[in-house]
């Protein structure tokens, strides 16, 4: 089986600073593969809720009561995405609606 460089990589990735701190708030972004939809796509998560689209946080509920339109909402097409959005809500939680991180 030939691998390749995505092989290689792990699929739960957090920010340096919360590792190291050991904080237990902080997001997980996560690589997902699931048979509701095609290809890979990336979950922030943090405790039972996860990020959307709308940079905003809702409830994750369990694989088996998920929909479509959660999937649209919460599922991100590539790590950046995913990190440009946690980003923009990081900055909404601080009052800097520009979209800066800290």
């Amino acid at each position: 089986m030939n691998r390749t460089v995505q092989d290689l990589v792990g699929t739960e990735f957090r920010f340096a600073d919360h590792f190291a701190d050991m904080n237990l708030q902080a997001p997980a972004f996560v690589r997902m593969n699931s048979p509701f939809y095609s290809g890979e796509r990336w979950a922030v998560r943090l405790l039972s809720q996860c990020l959307n689209r709308d940079a905003e946080w809702e409830w994750e509920p369990s694989p088996s009561i998920r929909d479509d339109a959660f999937y649209a909402r919460c599922r991100f097409d590539s790590l950046e995405q995913a990190v440009e959005t946690w980003n923009r809500a990081n900055a909404r939680l601080h009052g800097r609606e520009g979209g800066a991180s800290e």
